[in-house]
């Protein structure tokens, strides 16, 4: 009878469905871990760091001013900037893709350059200007029906939401330590909470502010959008209070910039170099410099 012999994978999966032990099914080195291993049935508690919860404060302040925004703009193009349909939607679905295109350029701010923290204070200060600029111009007596204004304050606010999205969550999680998993998924469901809290109570608040008080003989759109720049203001001050209490994580080579110079070098090298031979894939080219 031929002998087979079992792999590593197979002896792991046997001891773990509980088949008769046999040197096979038995390894060793891969002992199971039993129902009563106190890391996974203590119910201890671990609290929540006290920076996450200013973290989480200033992540449901910053998503009640954007979907606040966001909920009013197309209305806002329509009756008050007086653009037809076409290109207010178009406005609108533009602003949208600015949003949720910035967080790639956030990303490699904060990863290569200046570090999460700083990127989430600088960036939150541009996307408060953004919103006081939105503001301001939708006082009729200051901003009239001219479109520089709210332009410059959208394409602010559409770098500083984008910029720190990636950022926010990652700065949480830097906070917690990775040996306690639970208290990790803790901060995410307390997280993700303050998301939708801020975003349903700013759908519900924004278009009340916006249709129901009146200012200067138009729909209130300066209060529906100073309501959230407010807050935004509150959430940028909450932010840098609780600065003492941060963990810090320093940036390191960001893999983005990284991968955009290993293609440039691999280009440049096939186009200017050819002679240096034939490669079995163009991005070898690059393995003058790069370990490709």
């Amino acid at each position: 009878m031929t002998h087979i012999e079992l792999t590593h994978k197979d002896r792991v999966f046997a001891a773990t469905a509980g088949l008769p032990g046999t040197p096979h099914t038995t390894p060793p080195s891969t002992p199971l871990r039993s129902q009563s291993d106190p890391d996974l049935t203590t119910n201890k508690r671990i609290p929540l760091p006290r920076s996450a919860y200013f973290i989480i404060f200033v992540e449901g302040c910053e998503r009640f001013c954007f979907y606040g925004l966001k909920t009013i703009l197309l209305l806002y193009f329509m009756y008050y900037l007086q653009l037809n349909k076409d290109s207010a939607t178009s406005g609108f679905h533009l602003f949208s893709f600015a949003c949720y295109f910035t967080p790639t350029i956030g990303a490699i701010i904060s990863d290569g350059f200046i570090g999460r923290y700083w990127t989430i204070v600088i960036l939150s200060l541009i996307y408060f200007l953004g919103t006081c600029i939105l503001t301001v111009t939708a006082i009729p007596s200051i901003g009239g029906k001219h479109l520089a204004g709210p332009i410059i304050g959208l394409l602010l606010i559409a770098f500083g939401t984008g910029g720190i999205k990636p950022c926010v969550s990652a700065f949480g999680a830097d906070q917690i330590s990775l040996t306690n998993p639970r208290t990790l998924s803790r901060f995410f469901a307390f997280f993700y909470f303050s998301i939708n809290f801020g975003s349903l109570i700013s759908t519900v608040i924004t278009p009340m502010l916006r249709s129901q008080v009146h200012c200067f003989g138009y729909d209130c759109y300066a209060l529906a959008f100073g309501i959230p720049s407010v807050l935004m203001l509150i959430a940028i001050i909450i932010f840098i209070a609780g600065t003492p209490l941060y963990k810090r994580v320093p940036p390191k080579e960001n893999i983005i910039m990284r991968f955009i110079a290993v293609i440039l070098r691999a280009i440049q090298n096939a186009i200017c170099h050819p002679s240096s031979g034939r490669k079995e894939h163009w991005i070898y080219y690059a393995d003058d410099k790069y370990n490709v």
